[in-house]
Formats: structure tokens, sequence, C-alpha cells
């Protein structure tokens, strides 16, 4: 089942949403600057939970993010996995997808196949992802080391300002025509038509 039939289904404005991330957790991933985004909308009464998969860079950097959570009151609202392997698993239990990377990621896959799983993208303005992720169309884009900025991008998921299904869906459809293994095959295959002689 497409995770967009879930959202259309299981998420309406003013519930509990939960925002996924996948990542090997270091620094310039962002993630303190999600957890304080999700502080800020906790004090405004929003009900947002985060739903963070993969392992830690370093135990010392694990602590550091498991008492920044606690300090802003949110260490029940963090569903922290480790590693897992069966990632289309684990986009069911997300309503939407967060990468608040600091630096630039290049063309991340675990965005395209977020967008492959139908779910809209939450992430910064950083090198490769505006190039994958239109902004108010697939997802919604801040600046990075903003948690204001991120907060407000989350609320309006929240509000139901943003349709989480029908970024969703245009994620979805971007993905499969420009980014799939078929896709970029067929882009491959008309470069050599275009180069070889017939």
């Amino acid at each position: 089942m497409p995770v967009s039939e879930r959202l259309r289904r299981g998420y309406q404005p003013g519930e509990e949403l939960t925002v996924g991330m996948i990542a090997l957790f270091r620094p310039r991933k962002g993630v303190e600057v999600l957890l304080q985004a999700m502080a800020r909308l906790h004090g405004d009464g929003a009900r947002v939970r985060l739903h963070a998969v993969g392992p830690f860079e370093t135990p010392e950097y694990q602590r550091s993010v498991l008492e920044l959570s606690s300090t802003l009151g949110l260490e029940n609202f963090v569903t922290w996995t480790g590693f897992r392997s069966d990632m289309s698993a684990e986009f069911r239990h997300m309503h939407l997808f967060a990468l608040p990377s600091l630096y630039g990621e290049g063309m991340p896959m675990v965005v395209l196949e977020a967008m492959a799983a139908g779910l809209p993208v939450v992430s910064t303005r950083v090198e490769g992802i505006p190039e994958v992720v239109r902004d108010g169309r697939d997802g919604l884009l801040a600046e990075p080391d903003d948690p204001a900025g991120l907060a407000a991008a989350l609320l309006r998921f929240v509000r139901g300002e943003a349709d989480a299904a029908v970024m969703g869906d245009s994620g979805w459809q971007r993905q499969r025509d420009n980014f799939s293994d078929k896709s970029m095959a067929r882009g491959v295959a008309a470069v050599y038509r275009e180069l070889l002689p017939s």
C-alpha cells in the first residue's frame, strides 16, 4: 500500500503528526535543529513526534542528543530505533520525512526513497536538496540551522495548510519520472543515442 494512501486515511490536521528521519546521526544531519523545532511546536500546543531510524556516529554524540531531547522535554515524543534494514516498514510509521541537514548532501538517496514511498519531505536549502524537492510541491524547504523556520514548515502540515497527501503524491510522481532506476536508464540511453552514430 503506498504510504500516501495511509496519509489520506490516517492523518487529520490537529492530530499527532509523526515526523520521520533516517540517517547515520551525526552533527551535520541537524537532528538537534529538528528537536528544537519540535520543542517550539509543543510549546504552541501542536502534537508532533519523531520516529528516528539509524545509528549514532559515536556514543558521545548519542549521549549529547539524548540529553538535548530530555532537556527539551521530548523524551516521550521520540522513538530511536537504531539500525533497521527494512526501510519500507519504517516509512509506514511516518506521515512525512525530514532531513534538516546543515550542509550539502549531493542527491541524498534517503530523500528519493521517502519520495518513492509517497512521503512529503521537509528539508533544508542546502546543495542537492532543492534539485530534488520542489518547495511547495513535493514538500517544504527551510533554511539550514533555523529551528524557527523548520518549525514553521512543520506547523503548516499540522494545521492542514500544506496537504501531506497531495505533496506526497507529487513527490512520488517526480521520483518515478526523474529519479527512479528506469528513468535514469532512459536518460543514459538518450545520451548514448545522441552521441553514437545511427
